[in-house]
Formats: C-alpha cells, sequence, structure tokens
C-alpha cells in the first residue's frame, strides 16, 4: 500500500497537471480561437481541428458556461485577460442574450446576436444566473448583481411550482409553459427533469 506521503506527492502532482493544462492550454484556446472582435460574444462553434466556425449561432448555455468560467479564473488567478473575456461575455449577454421585453436568455441568437429560438428553459436560465452572480461577486458590479437578483425572481416567478413543488422548465419567449420541453432531439419530453433542477441548484449555491 502507498503511504500518506506517496499519495499525497500524486495529488500534488496531479493538481499541478492541471492546473498547467488549464492555464496554459484550454483557457487560452477559448480566448485566442472563439473571441468573436467584431460581432461580440464567443463563437459558437470550433471543429475537431480547432477551427472556429464565425457563423455558428451563440447558444446562451454557452455563453453563461464561458461568463462563470473566466470570471472564476479571474478570482483564483488575477489574470486581466480573464477579467476582459468574462467582461465581453457578460456584455454579450445583457446585451443580446437577454430578453428585454419578457426577461430571461434566449435559447439561441445567430452570429450577429440576432434571436434564432426564443424560448426559455430553467436549464439555460440556471447557467446565466450562474455566471451573473459569479462575475458580480467578482467584480462587484452592481449591475450585474441587479442582473442575476432579477433573474432569480423572475425564474421563481414563472417556474417555481408551489402545488407539486420543484420547477416546470420550459416556456415561450412570453414565459408561456412549453408542450414539449426536449433539449435535443430523441431526449425524452418531460415537464421536470434531474437536469434542469441539478443546475438551478447550483446556481442557487
Amino acid at each position: 500500500m502507498k503511504g500518506n506521503v506517496e499519495k499525497q506527492m500524486e495529488l500534488s502532482t496531479f493538481r499541478e497537471s492541471v492546473r498547467t493544462e488549464v492555464l496554459e492550454n484550454i483557457l487560452p484556446f477559448w480566448i485566442e480561437k472563439t473571441t468573436d472582435t467584431y460581432y461580440g460574444g464567443f463563437i459558437g462553434e470550433v471543429s475537431a481541428h480547432g477551427v472556429p466556425e464565425p457563423q455558428a449561432p451563440k447558444g446562451g448555455i454557452l455563453l453563461s458556461r464561458m461568463l462563470w468560467t473566466f470570471s472564476h479564473a479571474y478570482s483564483l488567478y488575477h489574470n486581466p485577460q480573464y477579467l476582459q473575456a468574462a467582461r465581453h461575455a457578460y456584455q454579450f449577454l445583457v446585451q443580446k442574450l437577454w430578453d428585454p421585453q419578457n426577461g430571461g436568455i434566449y435559447w439561441l441568437v445567430d452570429y450577429q446576436g440576432n434571436p434564432l429560438d426564443t424560448k426559455k428553459h430553467v436549464y439555460a436560465q440556471s447557467f446565466a444566473l450562474y455566471g451573473l452572480a459569479e462575475f458580480a461577486r467578482v467584480t462587484h458590479d452592481q449591475e450585474a448583481l441587479e442582473k442575476a437578483i432579477e433573474l432569480f425572481l423572475l425564474v421563481d416567478k414563472k417556474a417555481h411550482d408551489p402545488d407539486h413543488l420543484g420547477y416546470m422548465e420550459g416556456f415561450t419567449q412570453e414565459w408561456e409553459l412549453l408542450t414539449d420541453n426536449s433539449l435535443a432531439d430523441g431526449e425524452q419530453n418531460a415537464a421536470k427533469s434531474m437536469n434542469a433542477h441539478l443546475h438551478w441548484m447550483e446556481a442557487l449555491t
């Protein structure tokens, strides 16, 4: 059996290898390959060979995850490049993905930021809240904090099911219930799923 010292050394080596991979490969890849300096946000698709598809649609989930990732990375490593990337994601989310009439974020916009799929799904709203809250925490940006609170209150009002508990998941742009909540072809259509509830809990905690 391995002793505690040997185990600690292995963990330390593994931790450093992961840190190196994130800082030297993963984060630089997304910044250098996918930052859209013309239309904003991040390019929505990259081929298996690492070639960006500039005219690919941009999803609310991807942009929200970018927002959280670079906000959290900045909080850990204080690299101004990460803060710049986080602000870039934030600006696109609130200016293009956010529905100015009905609140919440769209599922999908085109590469220029025009709405393509305007449904509101708790799964996507969860990641948006997650990203907004982390950005607000790290930057102390009051607007981001207010937007995060607004989104929480909106989802809680529109989606919470007080009679049967949990949250309904799929809605139209105007927050009317959808009859089809599936997020991909072949996925089971369910009014409530573990997936959406898991990520909503993640956003709240």
